[in-house]
């Protein structure tokens, strides 16, 4: 078994270390090249009583959000180790429909979850376990 192209999504607030070098040790294994991602969503307009609570997000709150991103991909990076060749993704976007469109270009991702690592091989039967967060083919305890 062989794979060309291992994705690991992270958390923007919190590229973890542990799964980052996980991912390298792997992408290493299986001579693959590792591509980051991570997404951040803009909150949609939010309506309680004709009153607007959440107005749509301005260019100043885009550009925050961008810079978050690009900020997570130094951390992917320097977590991967500097001398390693990356490729960094990121989106403002929902990060689940990130993760489901992205999946198509790996042959394997890795993701976090609370306590677990989850390592999915993707294929187009396993879009509705992504959108439901629960697919896993091996799960690692921390």
């Amino acid at each position: 078994m062989s794979y060309a192209t291992l994705l690991a999504y992270v958390n923007v607030d919190h590229v973890s270390k542990q799964l980052v070098g996980v991912a390298a040790g792997v992408a290493d294994k299986f001579s693959a090249r590792l591509v980051g991602l991570s997404a951040l969503a803009v909150m949609p307009p939010f309506v309680a009583d004709g009153v607007v609570i959440v107005d749509n997000a301005t260019k100043s709150d885009i550009a925050n959000m961008k810079a978050k991103l690009a900020e997570a991909g130094k951390k992917f990076q320097a977590a991967a180790g500097a001398d390693r060749q990356i490729e960094w993704r990121s989106a403002v976007e929902f990060p689940t429909q990130t993760l489901i469109s992205e999946a198509r270009s790996a042959d394997l991702l890795i993701v976090e979850r609370v306590n677990r690592m989850i390592f999915i091989v993707p294929s187009t039967q396993a879009r509705p376990f992504l959108e439901q967060g629960a697919p896993s083919w091996w799960c690692l305890p921390r």
